[in-house]
């Protein structure tokens, strides 16, 4: 049905029918092949006649009422719905037309008509329909009524060859596509200077996409254009500022430059098939990891019962050795054996000198020791391999955390943040926003903001596209670092235009077809600045000193140890001796 609508008039053709079918019948079958429910008759026919035309759109399903007093149905126009047909009918040479074309000039607009006349009084319809604004988007059907059969014909306004009256059956699309003579006003907030740089300023990208779109709805239609550049507003509210006032009281056809889809300027603007994705958030640099420590796969309290099985075992073969009567059954020796069998380096004295008790001993200790093994290193690979990802990357988190927080010094920002009652933004508001009167923000240019976030320890509130430009820059690490927090959610951007422009339709379905075909896509990897990539999963991470520092400092230790031990013992000995 919506296409039925859409395409309701834009099916251009010239049809006679066969005299086995009525008028009245005629013109029902064509109300309901365009799927009207509804129809204003505003005639000044016979009874009679009225009478067969409501009976006859009654077998079509379409229900009719009859307008004697046009002033009354003037009044109420706007209020009908867009499946309703207004048909006017002409069939006095002496008839007042002037409240006709009061309504044809509120009609023209997005609402459907048909002015029914004979060749006798067709001409002075005509004249009538010229002083009507009747645009290219038109749709004014004229019906030519003869003895037999009802003609029907397309009518509109074109540049240079005055009003159409259409007769072949292309679509509405196909036959008005081509907008040769026609001067679209353009209005733009940015210079002409960035639109042909592929280099310009990344602040301009969202500027830069829209205007690509529009150079290519001017290719497409081979219109002419006239672009007037104004200045932002102050405080940047389109929606009140004189931009869109400028679209409303006709001064210009379309605002090129890309406005913001919010639901205040819907109800004033035509957005024309927004595809810009417009996101802001909070840009912050986590935390370095925390570096794997020697100890860390045991707890405390695993070391605890290391320690306290290796002074067990150290007494067990003690006294394992003394009842063997082995040679070397000091304390020193029991330690330095079960010490150095748990970190798999050997032990002594030899096998084949132990009894069943020493073996036992040794038995325990090597199950021991081949299970912490197996589990440290286990573990320590896998800490070392697993990043562990901070993901708690909420407003409320960076109200809580010791990061200072700035936002760009752009309207809409500030204006959300003032008005929006979400209890974790204004946490973050009044714990972080706001300077010490509460009333200013701690407000940062894009450059120094982003300037800071390389830093560290600065949180930064921006859109990704002034954002992602800097942070390209950036070095691996730091690119790997950083984390996003949304707070205003994202919203879409697009071309605009004032109610009811005669373009809107026409350049709708053209964004649609340039999108199928990708050529929206194409202009978006043009202008759009692509999330810079990090590439630190992929690189080879590198084990550092610091994993094992412990286990470095312990070895040393024995190493230095050693000589020392070694030394006393020859004292000791050659003393003895």
């Amino acid at each position: 049905m919506t296409i039925l609508k859409l395409l309701f008039l834009a099916l251009l053709f010239k049809t006679s029918f066969s005299s086995n079918d009525t008028k009245t019948e005629v013109l029902g079958n064509y109300l309901k092949l365009k799927g009207f429910k509804f129809c204003y008759f505003i005639t000044n026919y016979s009874k009679q006649y009225i009478i067969e035309i409501t009976q006859a759109l009654h077998r079509s399903s379409i229900r009719s009422a009859i307008v004697k007093n046009i002033k009354h149905l003037e009044t109420n126009i706007h209020d009908k719905e867009h499946n309703t047909a207004y048909i006017f009918t002409v069939d006095d040479s002496d008839a007042d037309l002037t409240p006709a074309k009061n309504c044809f000039t509120n009609l023209t607009q997005g609402y459907i008509l048909l002015l029914i006349a004979d060749a006798q009084h067709l001409q002075k319809s005509l004249e009538i329909l010229k002083a009507c604004d009747f645009g290219i988007n038109s749709k004014l059907v004229i019906v030519k009524k003869s003895e037999s059969s009802y003609e029907f014909f397309n009518y509109y306004r074109k540049p240079g060859s005055g009003f159409k009256t259409s007769l072949n059956g292309v679509s509405f699309y196909k036959e008005r596509y081509n907008l040769t003579g026609f001067v679209v006003r353009a209005v733009s907030t940015k210079s002409i200077d960035y639109k042909y740089n592929a280099k310009t300023e990344r602040e301009v990208a969202v500027s830069q996409f829209h205007y690509g779109l529009f150079a290519l709805l001017q290719e497409i239609h081979n219109f002419a254009h006239d672009i007037t550049f104004k200045e932002t507003s102050k405080n940047g509210d389109f929606g009140n500022g004189h931009v869109s006032k400028y679209l409303q009281n006709n001064k210009s056809d379309v605002y090129i430059t890309g406005e913001l889809q919010i639901s205040s300027k819907v109800d004033e603007l035509d957005f024309l098939m927004p595809f810009y994705n417009f996101r802001t958030c909070f840009f912050h640099r986590l935390p370095k990891k925390s570096t794997v420590s020697f100890i860390k796969p045991f707890s405390r309290n695993t070391w605890f019962a290391i320690i306290l099985s290796t002074l067990i075992f150290t007494a067990f073969l003690k006294i394992a050795l003394v009842m063997s009567e082995a040679d070397e059954t000091t304390w020193a020796i029991s330690f330095l054996t079960v010490f150095s069998t748990l970190c798999q380096d050997g032990d002594d004295p030899s096998p084949s000198e132990r009894d069943t008790g020493c073996k036992l001993v040794f038995l325990s200790i090597l199950v021991l020791s081949l299970l912490l093994f197996n589990y440290y290193t286990s573990i320590m690979v896998s800490l070392l391999l697993s990043a562990e990802v901070e993901t708690d990357h909420t407003i409320e988190h960076l109200a809580r955390s010791n990061l200072e927080i700035g936002i760009e010094n752009e309207f809409y920002v500030k204006s959300w943040l003032e008005n929006v009652n979400f209890t974790d933004v204004q946490h973050l508001y009044k714990a972080k926003l706001s300077k010490l009167d509460g009333k200013s923000l701690n407000t940062f240019s894009a450059s120094e903001g982003l300037v800071r976030l390389g830093v560290g320890g600065f949180a930064f509130y921006t859109d990704t596209t002034t954002a992602y430009g800097t942070i390209g820059g950036f070095a691996q690490d730091q690119i790997c670092s950083i984390a996003q927090t949304e707070m205003i959610p994202p919203i879409f951007v697009g071309l605009v235009m004032g109610k009811k422009s005669q373009y809107f339709e026409l350049f709708q379905i053209s964004l649609l077809k340039l999108r199928q075909v990708g050529l929206v896509h194409r202009i978006q990897m043009k202008w759009g600045v692509a999330k810079p990539e990090c590439y630190g999963n992929t690189e080879v991470v590198p084990v550092g000193m610091e994993q094992g520092v412990e286990a470095l400092a312990c070895l040393l230790s024995g190493l230095l140890l050693g000589p020392v031990v070694l030394l006393c013992e020859v004292f000791l000995k050659k003393r003895r001796g």
